[in-house]
């Protein structure tokens, strides 16, 4: 497996809301995990996936976790 930082996100105009990382990167697919995180990736259940990237929604940081 291989880990990097890519680049943020942008964070949002409002004071403490959320990204919606989905408007940022409108070819993945993901799961939010709780209000701060969502995980995000390229293939359905039946596929193989070779990367998820999790991203932070309160600050817009993100990494990618290839394998």
């Amino acid at each position: 497996m291989k880990v990097k930082t890519i680049e943020p996100m942008i964070v949002s105009q409002e004071e403490g809301a959320p990204i919606n990382a989905f408007r940022q990167d409108s070819y993945n697919m993901g799961t939010n995990i709780g209000r701060n995180v969502t995980i995000m990736y390229d293939a359905h259940d039946d596929d193989t996936t070779e990367y998820i990237i999790i991203v932070n929604r309160m600050t817009g940081e993100r990494i990618k976790v290839e394998f």
